[in-house]
C-alpha cells in the first residue's frame, strides 16, 4: 500500500535554531527504508547542519521525528523530504514552503515583557512605533509564505525584523 506522504516543521520556545521534522505520513510501504531533508533558501542556497557534506539531511525512517540544529537566523525555506528505497531511489517526495521566526517572536516577547516591567515605555512613541514595525515584519514574512507562496517577500521582512532587533539601541 502505498503512502500519503506528509511531515511537519516546527520550532520549541528557547530553541530558535533547531527544527523538529516529524513525519505524519498515513498508511505503508514496506519499501521504504530511509528519508532525506532538502531545504532550500530565497537564493537556492541548501541549508544542512554544520559538518554535513551534503546537500541534504538524512534521516533514519525507524526515527517518526528528527531535530536539527541549522538556523543561525529567521528564515524561509522550502522543504523537500523523500521517502527513499534502500537502494537510495526517491519512492515518494513532498515540499512545501515554510516559515521560522522564532528569533524574531523571542525578541518581541523580550519587548513585552520589557513593557510590563515599565509601563512608560508603551507611552514612548518611538519604542511602540518600532514594537509594531517588528510584528509587522513578522506577519508579513507569515503571508508572504502561507498566502502568497513568496519566498523572497518573506526573507526580505525577516531581514527587516533582523535589523530591529540586531539594533535595539537605535530602535528601542
Amino acid at each position: 500500500m502505498a503512502i500519503v506522504e506528509n511531515f511537519t516543521a516546527t520550532q520549541a520556545l528557547g530553541f530558535p535554531s533547531q527544527i523538529a521534522f516529524t513525519d505524519t505520513s498515513t498508511g505503508s510501504d514496506g519499501a521504504i527504508a530511509s528519508r532525506r531533508i532538502y531545504l532550500v533558501d530565497y537564493s537556492g542556497n541548501y541549508i544542512v547542519e554544520d559538518g554535513t557534506s551534503t546537500d541534504y539531511e538524512v534521516w533514519a525512517y525507524a526515527d517518526a521525528t528528527i531535530t536539527l540544529d541549522l538556523l543561525e537566523i529567521d528564515m524561509a525555506l522550502y522543504i523537500t523530504v523523500q521517502w527513499l528505497n534502500s537502494g537510495g531511489g526517491v519512492l515518494y517526495e513532498k515540499t512545501e514552503l515554510t516559515l521560522f521566526r522564532l528569533y524574531s517572536i523571542t525578541y518581541y516577547i523580550y519587548l513585552i515583557k520589557t513593557q510590563s516591567s515599565n509601563i512608560k515605555l508603551r507611552e514612548n512613541a518611538n519604542f511602540y512605533l518600532n514594537e509594531i514595525r517588528l510584528l509587522c515584519s513578522m506577519q508579513e514574512a507569515y503571508d508572504a509564505v502561507y498566502y502568497a507562496g513568496d519566498i523572497a517577500s518573506a526573507q526580505a521582512a525577516l531581514t527587516r525584523a533582523k535589523q530591529l532587533v540586531d539594533n535595539p539601541s537605535y530602535f528601542f
